[in-house]
C-alpha cells in the first residue's frame, strides 16, 4: 500500500510540473491540446491525458471502484486527444472546471462501459 501511495504522490507532482503552475482547469488544457503544430503544447496535453488516465486506472484498483470509462486496447493517445479536444470545443460552459474531470467526462462520453465492466 505504501508503494502504491508514492506512485499516486509522483503521478500527482508530475501533472502537477507538465502545465506550469497554472491552474488546471479545462481552459488550460484546451490551448494546449488545440495547437498540433506546436510539439512542446501537444506533448503537454498528451502527458496530462495519459496522466488522468493513468490516475484512474490507479485509483480504481486500489480502491476497487468501478471504471468511469471503458477505452479499448487499441485507442491511441492521439484518439483521446482529439476525444478530449473535441469535448472542451463543445462544452466551453465547463471549461473553467478541473482538466481531469473534464478528462473523465470526454472519454467517459466516447468510451462508455457496458454493463457488468
Amino acid at each position: 500500500m505504501k508503494n502504491s501511495l508514492s506512485r499516486l504522490l509522483a503521478l500527482v507532482v508530475t501533472l502537477s510540473i507538465s502545465m506550469s503552475g497554472a491552474s488546471r482547469t479545462g481552459n488550460l488544457l484546451q490551448a494546449v491540446c488545440v495547437d498540433e503544430d506546436n510539439r512542446h503544447n501537444m506533448t503537454t496535453c498528451q502527458a496530462y491525458i495519459n496522466g488522468a488516465t493513468d490516475s484512474h486506472h490507479l485509483i480504481r484498483e486500489m480502491y476497487k471502484l468501478d471504471y468511469l470509462y471503458c477505452t479499448p486496447d487499441n485507442v491511441t493517445i492521439g484518439q483521446k486527444v482529439k476525444v478530449v479536444s473535441k469535448y472542451l470545443e463543445n462544452h466551453p460552459e465547463q471549461l473553467h472546471e478541473l482538466a481531469v474531470g473534464l478528462v473523465y467526462l470526454a472519454l467517459n462520453g466516447a468510451f462508455p462501459c457496458e454493463d457488468g465492466q
